[in-house]
């Protein structure tokens, strides 16, 4: 028979083993339940931003990041395959007739980086949907061009002359996110939400009005303080004898060009992109996503001052968003000054700030309401 204190202490120790157990498999799910509450999160924030597609315009989104809501450099690849050339009647009707203009507005003629053709899809058939990112890849097919074939096509497809606008709507058989328009350049860019002070302050732009800087695009409007086309410089490596270039590169590049960053500056943050849309207005592709610095709004805006590409930007101005208030102020701010916005910016911080749970689905739905 046994005692009631040797009874008790049995009692301890089995009591002890299943609650070490039971903890145990707490930690060891512990990161698992996050990582599926976060895309649980970031699911409902992508039917938030389909329901209020209206603030966010022209942009529709075409993927999303597959890891905690954002792309890893596994899940991107995308290649340069072809030199881009334009039909006939575009570059007789459009380019030629328009180069001196592009040329007297010191417009420079730079090779960047275009889609041919993408395809977004799991590698492993077997793999359950939401585990590693190694199992999705988003592939691009592009292929490089020169600036005034952007003007000539994209560019001309917007703000051009009746007459070509006409022309190229001629060749808009198929207006689809997954079907680029292959008569035009179809520009791969990335734009990036800065926030500085650990988080607490957004720092947002407002775009040149001077065409020879990029005015002739939503001049004067609140912008992201990076947004950089894809350029051939943009090199990561080569596969299956095609040219990688990165978007994260991009974003490295940019971050030195347009705000003047330096190398240790880029090395101290982590950049994230958590989302590729295509334009359906002027039928472009752009990367978007966030960084996240120490640096004080006095450094970052002292670093700009001095950055090659300052010009690209009239002026830099930040926005306090330490409380959740404050990014819904921000919200009712883009819904109260909607034509003040370019729709990349709207577009990029309203993700941007949900993908670094700074706001809520609900705070979508009861400001856009």
């Amino acid at each position: 028979m046994i005692s009631n204190g040797l009874y008790f202490v049995i009692v301890a120790i089995v009591t002890g083993i299943i609650g070490s157990a039971a903890w145990a498999v707490f930690v060891s799910l512990r990161p698992t339940w996050k990582e599926h509450r976060r895309q649980v999160m970031w699911r409902k924030a992508n039917l938030a931003l389909l329901k209020h597609q209206s603030i966010v315009g022209s942009l529709e989104l075409v993927q999303s990041g597959w890891r905690k809501g954002a792309f890893s450099e596994s899940n991107v690849l995308i290649t340069v395959e072809d030199q881009f050339r334009l039909n006939p009647d575009i570059k007789a009707n459009i380019y030629e007739e328009s180069l001196v203009k592009w040329s007297r507005q010191n417009q420079e003629n730079n090779v960047q980086i275009g889609v041919s053709s993408l395809d977004s899809y799991r590698k492993l058939n077997s793999a359950p949907i939401d585990e590693g990112s190694s199992n999705h890849l988003l592939h691009i097919v592009s292929h490089s061009f020169k600036y005034y074939d952007f003007l000539a096509s994209n560019q001309s497809y917007v703000n051009g002359s009746e007459h070509a606008k006409d022309l190229l709507e001629e060749k808009v058989s198929d207006r689809h996110a997954l079907h680029p328009i292959s008569a035009f350049a179809n520009p791969l860019s990335v734009g990036l939400s800065i926030l500085c002070e650990g988080g607490d302050t957004l720092v947002l732009a407002k775009r040149s009005k001077k065409i020879s800087t990029g005015g002739s695009y939503s001049p004067n409007l609140i912008y992201n303080p990076v947004g950089e086309m894809m350029n051939p410089k943009d090199e990561i490596g080569v596969q299956d004898g095609h040219v990688m270039v990165s978007p994260w590169r991009t974003a490295t590049r940019a971050l030195g060009e347009e705000v003047g960053w330096a190398l240790e500056d880029i090395r101290n943050v982590d950049i994230t992109l958590h989302s590729f849309a295509w334009d359906k207005r002027i039928l472009d592709y752009k990367f978007f996503g966030c960084v996240v610095t120490s640096l004080a709004w006095a450094d970052v805006w002292r670093k700009w001052e001095t950055a090659l590409d300052r010009h690209e930007s009239r002026e830099l101005f930040n926005v306090p968003i330490a409380s959740r208030d404050q990014c819904r102020q921000v919200l009712k701010r883009i819904s109260d000054e909607r034509d003040a916005w370019g729709v990349e910016a709207v577009f990029c911080t309203i993700q941007s700030l949900l993908y670094l749970e700074k706001l809520r689905t609900s705070d979508l739905d009861d400001i856009f309401k």
